[in-house]
């Protein structure tokens, strides 16, 4: 039998906790449901999670969507654009007071509450959960910056290295952890290093399935990614880490130092994944801030994809100005390749209704 959850979930999206309580007395099913309390704990609401748990809700629910979250993570998944607020501090030590368990790995990423709360920095929820936290995690104490309590787990542990379910390294958790904001960059690399010194590998491999092909993501790849620590990258970078695993992230990140760094440590601008080549992701995506800088940096705009398209055919399908237009063509591109289909640059931007392009283009 389905659960009618929806009455609920909008009473808790608007704040009406009277109606919460009237939805949950009416229909106390709804509280086996997973998306009533991730809802509430999303919006940081303690009282909408104390209805619902007194009312019987597991504190430990998985969602049912591909993002697989728990209340938990919920609250502390970093948000670039939502601000948490005192309510999601208040849930959150509700939710661990009534038998949330803090060790589950869920999410999107399949990582801890801590872990999470560790990516914006997401200081207040940082303190709550660590302590909770156990005590023999390693990854929790590389997610921290905490190099005392690593170097404790590490001289008591004998089984190295260690990964996670995902076959993540502590390493990885440092790249992805935003903990440098709040004590420095020197507390990543002074961890990084111990790992390093106890036989982690600086590229260790992390497989992720993608577009029907599995990416390497290694801890340079989380530093670029996420964490966006440049101290970092240029320390592992410095450990001959290889650069090609974040060529993708670095350039869709636009973040000019970032790419200098790679490109100065032999980073393949050419390289392909799913097929493109990261100039061609960049239009497809349209973050084309990087894109000039790569046409001088030796990115190729003749390689076709699996599609048999060139960065011209992308540009021109996706609309891009008519400036960019003629830098591509400028670096070579060429207006009479086809691709697998038989169509040219100018054919694509005519399908697709691109007039700008298609003005540009027959007219050069």
């Amino acid at each position: 039998m389905r659960v009618e959850y929806r009455k609920v979930c909008e009473a808790i999206a608007a704040g009406r906790l009277a109606d919460v309580g009237k939805e949950v007395q009416a229909n106390p099913k709804v509280v086996e449901h997973w998306k009533p309390l991730c809802d509430a704990a999303f919006y940081g609401s303690s009282e909408c999670i104390g209805i619902l748990l007194d009312a019987g809700a597991d504190p430990n629910q998985i969602a049912g969507t591909a993002s697989r979250h728990t209340p938990l993570t919920r609250i502390a998944q970093y948000h670039k654009t939502i601000p948490k607020h005192e309510g999601h501090s208040k849930s959150m030590s509700l939710l661990l007071n009534r038998g949330a368990n803090p060790g589950i790995s869920a999410g999107p990423l399949n990582l801890t509450p801590l872990a999470y709360a560790t990516i914006g920095p997401l200081p207040t929820l940082v303190e709550i959960l660590r302590g909770h936290a156990d005590g023999r995690d390693i990854f929790s104490a590389a997610s921290l910056h905490d190099k005392y309590w690593l170097e404790q787990i590490l001289d008591e542990q004998v089984v190295t290295p260690h990964v996670d379910e995902s076959d993540r390294t502590p390493l990885h958790y440092i790249g992805l952890s935003g903990m440098w904001r709040e004590l420095g960059a020197s507390s990543s690399l002074e961890c990084t290093k111990l790992l390093l010194d106890h036989s982690y590998e600086v590229d260790a491999v992390q497989e992720i399935p993608d577009e029907g092909e599995v990416f390497e993501a290694t801890p340079l790849w989380y530093a670029v990614a996420y964490s966006q620590n440049v101290e970092l990258i240029k320390f592992l970078l410095e450990r001959r880490a290889n650069p090609n695993p974040a060529t993708f992230a670095a350039t869709y990140s636009g973040e000019l130092q970032i790419v200098q760094l790679l490109n100065q440590y032999g980073a393949d601008w050419n390289i392909k994944f799913a097929g493109r080549t990261p100039i061609q992701d960049l239009l497809i995506y349209r973050r084309t801030k990087l894109v000039p800088w790569l046409l001088d940096n030796g990115a190729r705009v003749d390689l076709q994809d699996s599609d048999g398209r060139t960065a011209l055919h992308t540009a021109a399908m996706y609309g891009c100005k008519p400036n960019l237009l003629q830098q591509i063509l400028d670096h070579g591109g060429d207006m009479n390749v086809k691709d697998n289909e038989g169509c040219t640059p100018l054919d694509l931007a005519r399908k697709r209704g691109k007039t700008q392009v298609v003005d540009f283009l027959e007219n050069v």
